[in-house]
Order: structure tokens, then sequence, then C-alpha cells
């Protein structure tokens, strides 16, 4: 028996819908709190399969001034606690959703971070008069991350999402660059291997993500 075009539309309607059901790509604004504020997209394939990449901007004073109150090293506290570090950072996750039905869901990644600090002489350093120029210092972080959250999707289109999640360095490297009228110090050259130690040894922090977008298909 033929169908009329009535059924059809509601066959159409009814396979859009199911589509959406089985897969999601998404772009959000997203903010992990307090380490940084960007933007991601994520694919779930239809076995709840999770996929996200993302890019965000990092307060990075807070987190280098945190870094510089847990240590005790003089030298590493000078290259943290300068005022004006800026920051990015890539994370690239992988996760599952276990039920269907429920948005709950759980991820693990890696992300890099890039930090910039500077420190405009003159100025003391450790109680030394460091006379005119300036300093450069530059941080490369390699950091693994886990989360764990529920995701809300809003007439099908709408994604909202809270979770909770912990991030820690592995590995940093950090360099010093003094520019032509500046001394070579020992200090900061010093400082930026203690630094590495610190972040490895006490980068470790707990965040908060919120996020909120818009399911593509």
């Amino acid at each position: 028996m033929a169908k009329a075009p009535g059924d059809a539309r509601v066959d159409e309607r009814t396979d859009d819908q199911k589509k959406r059901e089985r897969w999601m790509l998404s772009l959000e604004g997203v903010a992990h709190a307090p380490s940084d504020i960007g933007f991601q997209a994520s694919v779930e394939l239809p076995f709840r399969l999770r996929f996200v990449g993302g890019f965000g901007f990092m307060p990075a004073e807070w987190i280098t001034g945190f870094l510089a109150r847990t240590t005790s090293d003089s030298e590493a506290r000078a290259v943290l606690d300068l005022p004006s570090y800026s920051g990015t950072i890539w994370r690239a996750q992988v996760g599952y959703r276990p039920w269907k039905k429920l948005g709950l869901y759980f991820d693990a990644g890696y992300a890099h971070a890039s930090i910039h600090g500077s420190y405009e002489l003159p100025g003391t350093l450790l109680g030394e008069n460091l006379g005119e120029g300036s300093y450069a210092i530059d941080s490369s972080l390699d950091i693994w991350l886990l989360e764990a959250g529920y995701q809300w999707q809003i007439k099908q289109r709408a994604v909202l999402a809270l979770g909770l999640g912990v991030m820690s360095t592995f590995h940093a490297d950090t360099s010093v660059a003094a520019s032509s009228d500046a001394e070579r110090r020992d200090e900061f050259l010093r400082g930026a291997r203690q630094a590495d130690d610190a972040l490895e040894k006490y980068g470790t922090i707990p965040f908060v993500t919120l996020r909120a977008g818009v399911d593509l298909l």
C-alpha cells in the first residue's frame, strides 16, 4: 500500500531525529576554571565514544603565582612570580558516555600549554640591583588531564555541560632570554631550572568545566 505524502514527511523527520540521536557534532564555548577559557569542538559517535579538541587562553599569572607560593626555592619563585605572564593551551581529549539516555561522561586527554612572561629592569632580584634591560621567560608544558561530567541536550540543538577534573604537568621546559642591553644573570638561569622542577612537582590543579554550545547535526 502506497504511503501518503504526509507519512513520508513523518518518516523523514523521524530519520533526522534518529541521526541526531546517534551522532553529535558540537561547537562550544568552554571555561576550565581556574586554568583557561576558550572554545572547543567535539564529536560523539553512535556508540557514544567522544573526541574533543579545544583551544584556550590562560590567566597564567594566577597559576604561576600559585606555584611560586608552593616552592621554598627563592630562585624558582623569582621566575614564577613575575608580574606579566600570559599563556595559551591546546587540548585533545577522548572519552565515553556509558549510558545512552544519561549525559554522564568520562574524558581523558593531553594538553600543551605555552606561557610567556617578562621582567622589566631597573629592579632588584634577590636583593641585588640588576641595572637596565629586560628578560623574557617562556615555558612549554605537557599536561595530562582527567574529567568527569554531565551533558544536557536541549531540543536536540543546545548543548550544556558541567564537569570536574584534574590536570597535572608531567614535563616543563622553561627558557630565559636577556635583551641586548641586559646582563646575563645566573640567578634567572638557575631559577628557570628550578621553576621546571616546581611545575612538575606541584603543577597539579583541579578544575571545573562549564560548556555551552550548539549541535550542528
